[in-house]
């Protein structure tokens, strides 16, 4: 799967560079290059409070059998699906 997703910055979590020595928020995503033929989601569900305590989430999740990917494609490599 890495040869087919590429990860970028995302969640608006601050970044330590070691160069510069400053903190700067960001935000981090994932962008898939190729769709594969069956796709497998991970969910967590668990939140976190403000002390960093998790606790799980016990609701119900509703989702379609079909997911429109393309707003998670590279957009250089979404020419192949259209």
């Amino acid at each position: 799967m890495t040869e087919n997703c590429q990860s970028g910055e995302s969640d608006d979590e601050e970044i330590d560079s070691e160069d510069v020595k400053v903190k700067r928020n960001s935000t981090k995503r994932v962008l898939v290059n190729k769709a594969p033929p069956i796709l497998t989601i991970h969910l967590k569900r668990f939140c976190q409070d403000v002390r960093g305590r998790l606790s799980k989430l016990n609701g119900h999740v509703n989702f379609r059998e079909t997911i429109n990917l393309r707003p998670y494609v590279d957009p250089r490599y979404l020419s192949q699906y259209v």
